[in-house]
């Protein structure tokens, strides 16, 4: 239910981003702006979905959410665990300048970097 955070509302501007990357289940994804989560959100249910998850294994995709406010990671940490023990172990919250966020190239096979966000304000 929305009242325990499971259903998340979402701009139709807001999905477009993460709906044309073509992620799938065995996808590493960075969202590299990745507060409030939304997009977050979208990316997990495409790298860990529900009819998936046994066929998986090991082998399944992640999402790194990187979000460099310490108060906004924390919610953005919170909304994405409700999805579940699958999903949680899918992804992780860091805090880096999205400048010198570290790792070697190539690392991902998705980037999400929606500056500003395509949602902020809209009704």
């Amino acid at each position: 239910s929305a009242a325990q955070g499971v259903v998340s509302r979402q701009e139709v501007v807001s999905a477009v981003p993460v709906a044309v990357l073509g992620i799938d289940p065995r996808h590493s994804v960075l969202d590299m702006c990745a507060a409030p989560g939304s997009k977050t959100l979208q990316a997990l249910e495409k790298t860990c979905p529900a009819e998936d998850a046994e066929d998986l294994g090991g082998s399944g995709g992640a999402v790194i959410a990187n979000e460099l406010s310490a108060s906004r990671a924390h919610i953005l940490a919170r909304r994405c665990s409700l999805l579940g023990a699958s999903a949680s172990s899918r992804f992780a919250v860091v805090q880096h300048k999205a400048q010198t966020f570290p790792g070697p190239t190539g690392l991902f096979d998705r980037i999400v970097c929606d500056v500003p966000c395509s949602g902020d304000g809209t009704m």
